[in-house]
């Protein structure tokens, strides 16, 4: 049910509430039982949440719930299995950086 709702909110751009929900209740059955699902499916998590993290103009307590669960996903795959394009997040990074320097 998760993996569907999940791709259903993603497939008609609802970020909120849709993704928002099915991503929280994702973490929470992550919390609970585990990786409970097929690497393929887990792969296909990892990716969609990649892609969802990287989305310009996401609000930052977005990016950050998406980030979070992202980083739980990837606890549980080995380095070979993932194929990422690391550049968008370091862009990313030095952009949170910049505007934290410009508040300083």
């Amino acid at each position: 049910e998760i993996k569907a709702s999940l791709s259903r909110a993603v497939l008609l751009r609802e970020l909120w509430p849709g993704v928002a929900f099915w991503s929280r209740k994702l973490f929470s059955f992550l919390k609970l039982y585990g990786r409970r699902f097929s690497k393929e499916d887990h792969i296909l998590f990892i990716n969609l949440l990649y892609e969802l993290v990287t989305l310009p103009n996401l609000e930052p307590h977005m990016m950050c719930s998406y980030a979070r669960l992202l980083i739980q996903l990837l606890k549980w795959v080995w380095k070979q299995s993932m194929h990422m394009h690391y550049t968008m997040l370091l862009c990313w990074a030095e952009r949170a950086l910049g505007l934290l320097e410009e508040e300083l």
